[in-house]
């Protein structure tokens, strides 16, 4: 799966939401403000330059040029 964050909002699978982000020391809070996951917060804690930890796994950085996973 890939996750585009951009400013005030999130796309994964098509899907753009609307979202609220707050950082604190190295936890980015994003929460959704629409759709299905309104309300809901994620966590995201930044372990490196290019990788965060979720409860959804670790998140690594992709060059916007790289091929999509598969």
């Amino acid at each position: 799966m890939v996750i585009t964050f951009r400013d005030s909002e999130t796309e994964a699978n098509g899907i753009v939401e609307k979202v609220r982000y707050e950082v604190r020391d190295k936890t980015v809070l994003v929460t959704y403000l629409e759709g299905m996951a309104k309300g809901m917060t994620m966590h995201y804690t930044l372990t490196g330059p290019d990788t965060a930890v979720t409860n959804l796994g670790t998140l690594r950085r992709i060059s916007p040029d790289a091929p999509p996973p598969s």
